[in-house]
């Protein structure tokens, strides 16, 4: 389990002496629940097991994203993570979208709500499933509009629906993302499945340093939910029922980070004359060439603020702004936030595991 890998780097770094068992409500492991040597748990807790957990007099921290009521828990934040899904899909060439999810699963509800709220902040319509009968998404996934952006609540079952795409020949239509980004299931899928990084590792780190804030008797949320990584690509967004030429356009554009020399050096790399290039774009994107140029270097920026310290003004060199207050007043424009409130909320969400500060960018 990735998130093992967190909690034991924390626990050598703190000299803590670990002690892992598999438990279930008819385990016999149980009996160690009890025993005096154990200071504190990190668990992977369902239901009934939480409540005799939370009985114990003892800290214990859940860490999985299957919530257990009465357990303090550290996981993913699932309404960002569909967030997060949604950004990336709305940069493909598409118009159309669903969700397929799990019943009675509450992070498939929360990337749901997620997902269809971001979408429909820009517009869009989402349609969604929740169910799993083989049969019922069979037909499903041949009734939806085409080509179609699909966000699947986990990557196991994303794996199931790229299957039945290949059996129905629909697999080039239908741009399916996951959640997890097991590496297990992705790359062994055909295709390689894209998916949402969780920071599952980062999430175990957190957990066992909420588990130690307990046992030295500080206050902790009783929820802390962790902002995603970014969607890792991979063959199963990667369509072909689109134009070809406005593909090798968007696939240049992305590859050097919107960094292209603008529309007229872009022309250089597609065989189209600059009207037509605009007018497929416009008809295949919704959006102008330039205007996709500009999304896509400030994407890149963003992702810069994220995930490293580098100075604003470096930041927006890389990203081939003259100057720092151009880069300033173009994310602005964009999304109301300075590069420098950008990065200062992000932290801010990360450091309180309340939010993903990109969602009111």
């Amino acid at each position: 389990m990735r998130a093992l890998s967190g909690i034991s780097g924390y626990a050598l770094s703190h000299n803590w002496l670990l002690m892992i068992e598999q438990i279930s409500s008819k385990s016999p492991s149980r009996r160690i629940w009890h025993a005096d040597e154990i200071d504190g748990m990190l668990v992977g807790a369902i239901a009934p097991v939480d409540f005799e957990l939370a009985e114990l007099g003892r800290p214990v921290v859940n860490f999985t994203a299957m919530r257990a009521g009465q357990l303090t828990t550290v996981c993913p934040d699932d309404q960002a993570v569909g967030r997060r899904a949604a950004e990336y899909l709305m940069a493909l060439p598409l118009r159309h979208f669903a969700f397929l999810g799990q019943p009675d699963r509450h992070y498939s509800i929360d990337r749901q709500a997620g997902f269809t709220q971001a979408l429909e902040q820009r517009g869009y319509r989402c349609i969604c499933l929740v169910t799993w009968p083989a049969n019922e998404i069979r037909t499903w996934l041949e009734q939806l509009p085409k080509p179609v952006g699909l966000l699947v609540a986990n990557d196991f079952e994303a794996a199931g629906v790229l299957r039945l795409c290949n059996q129905l020949r629909i697999e080039k239509q239908i741009a399916v993302v996951g959640v997890d980004n097991d590496l297990r299931i992705c790359e062994n899928s055909h295709p390689p499945l894209s998916s949402v990084d969780l920071h599952i590792e980062a999430v175990g780190f957190e957990a066992a340093r909420t588990l130690h804030a307990m046992l030295q008797g500080q206050s902790v949320a009783r929820v802390r939910a962790l902002p995603p990584g970014e969607v890792v690509e991979r063959d199963s967004t990667r369509l072909a029922a689109m134009d070809p030429e406005v593909s090798r356009a968007l696939t240049i554009i992305r590859q050097n980070h919107g960094q292209v020399g603008g529309v007229e050096g872009l022309l250089q790399h597609v065989p189209l004359t600059r009207r037509t290039l605009e007018r497929r774009f416009r008809s295949t994107i919704g959006r102008t060439i330039q205007q996709e140029i500009e999304r896509v270097r400030l994407d890149h920026a963003r992702l810069l603020l994220r995930t490293t310290s580098l100075p604003i003004g470096e930041v927006a060199a890389i990203c081939g702004y003259n100057s720092a207050s151009w880069f300033s007043r173009a994310m602005r424009a964009e999304s109301g936030l300075m590069p420098s409130h950008y990065r200062r909320r992000y932290r801010q969400a990360v450091a309180d595991g309340v939010a993903d500060a990109g969602a009111s960018a």
